[in-house]
């Protein structure tokens, strides 16, 4: 999947809508820190990048370990 980066300047109050489905709204910005609110439907994760890549990083873990045993579970 290719992915592509957009930028965006927003003002604390106003929104991001990404598709018809999640609202971003800037709540605060204190020097470089910036707070969102994101609504989203509860089957879309959202996570910081940071818990993404651990979680992702313990999924290809496991795969690894099913393989190492023939794929047998």
């Amino acid at each position: 999947m290719e992915l592509h980066g957009l930028n965006l300047s927003r003002n604390v109050g106003e929104k991001i809508v990404i598709g018809n489905d999640i609202i971003i709204t800037v709540i605060r910005v204190r020097g470089k820190n910036v707070m969102l609110n994101i609504h989203a439907p509860r089957d879309k994760r959202v996570d910081r990048m940071e818990i993404h890549e651990k979680r992702n990083a313990t999924l290809d873990a496991d795969d690894v370990d099913d393989a190492g045993r023939g794929g047998l579970i």
